[in-house]
């Protein structure tokens, strides 16, 4: 029994010294790898580019593509009316890197595609990236100009690119697939909605706190 006890001690203490050995060359690697980790993401860099759509139906339909990396949520859309004649995109593309030269290499490695056929205008559900392209917290956040009086419906999951909550005027979440939408000077205006109550001041006032 003394001799089982003594092995079973001796076993312990020696998996104790193992796994403590274990842990500080965790410490000693970690000590060697963050601070190389920290400097590739120390500065962010960005691009932008402007696309126009020109979109001849009553009635443009947002449609979203399921692709890219769906957990990395790496896109946002932010609807805005204007005073013009044709859809205005403005992307803005933006990255980390070690230097700013780098962060903006790694922003213009960001593969996302928007197709139009038609009056219907598709976009991707997320970014995506080259087989060789290194992870430096990629980003993409779109603002699109909707000429004022433009009929637009959302279909599918579209609102999971949406930035602002439709909620803010007026609207639920429940409410903005399925629904025809118009943008005036006034705001956002939903001409299918039923049950909600939003004035027009109300709507230009959160208008104005929003975008403008």
């Amino acid at each position: 029994g003394l001799t089982i006890a003594s092995k079973t001690r001796i076993t312990n203490a020696t998996v104790g010294w193992a796994m403590f050995a274990i842990w500080i060359l965790g410490i000693i690697g970690l000590s060697f790898t963050l601070p190389a980790i920290i400097y590739d993401y120390r500065t962010d860099g960005e691009y932008t580019k402007t696309e126009y759509y020109d979109i001849a139906a009553e009635t443009l339909v947002l449609d979203i593509r399921e692709t890219g990396y769906g957990e990395l949520d790496g896109v946002r859309l932010k609807l805005r009316g204007h005073d013009g004649d044709e859809i205005k995109l403005v992307q803005e593309f933006s990255a980390r890197g070690a230097t700013k030269k780098e962060a903006i290499s790694h922003a213009r490695s960001i593969r996302y595609e928007i197709s139009q056929a038609d009056s219907v205008l598709t976009f991707d559900s997320n970014i995506d990236y080259s087989a060789e392209t290194k992870l430096r917290g990629q980003d993409l956040l779109m603002t699109m100009y909707i000429p004022y009086g433009q009929k637009f419906v959302m279909l599918n999951d579209f609102d999971d690119l949406i930035y602002y909550s439709f909620g803010y005027q007026g609207f639920s979440a429940s409410q903005i697939i399925g629904n025809t939408w118009m943008f005036n000077p006034s705001g956002l205006e939903c001409l299918t909605c039923t049950n909600y109550s939003s004035s027009s001041e109300q709507r230009r006032e959160t208008y104005e706190e929003l975008y403008e």
